[in-house]
């Protein structure tokens, strides 16, 4: 909770409507913490990275629209989506994958080493352009944490070229 020069006590859901009668100092704190904590609710998905955590139910899933394009100025066109998984410290018992999935055709790969820094092996799934399905699951109850490495790639003629890309988060668990 922050607290203005007229004492006046401002929650989270009353900051927008109160930051008139703060000074630049306030607002820039408040319009801070109300990011954060607009953050940590959905996870983080920055570039081609996703950092998240997954509840404790065993079928808990963190879902994601990935929308792959042809690179930006130029004519290559997606080739494949390429995606692995990192199951962050602590390490804790359930192992942590991600399934990449479009047009009938999905591949999983597990991150078999919890807590050791290092990723999984690379998934593919040769789609072209359009939208792919990417799911991070986890094997057994327990809560977990994990980030999550995807890429947009032009064909090998390119040398597998960075291609456009775009993601939503479509489930939060």
């Amino acid at each position: 909770m922050l607290v203005s020069r007229r004492r006046t006590v401002i929650g989270s859901f009353g900051v927008i409507g109160s930051l008139v009668r703060m000074d630049a100092s306030y607002k820039t704190i408040a319009m801070a913490l109300s990011f954060l904590l607009s953050v940590g609710q959905a996870g983080v998905v920055l570039g081609h990275s996703a950092v998240g955590s997954l509840g404790n139910k065993k079928s808990a899933t963190d879902a994601y629209s990935v929308t792959c394009s042809n690179e930006e100025g130029g004519d290559t066109a997606t080739f494949r989506l390429a995606a692995r998984v990192r199951d962050e410290r602590p390490p804790r018992k359930p192992k942590v994958s991600v399934t990449i999935a479009k047009g009938g055709i999905a591949v999983r790969v597990t991150d078999k080493k919890d807590g050791d820094r290092r990723f999984s092996p690379w998934a593919y799934v040769d789609g072209g352009n359009g939208v792919y399905r990417m799911l991070v699951t986890k094997s057994s109850k327990g809560r977990e944490r994990f980030s999550v490495e995807f890429h947009c790639q032009g064909p090998s003629s390119s040398g597998f070229v960075h291609t456009g890309s775009s993601v939503i988060i479509t489930q939060n668990q």
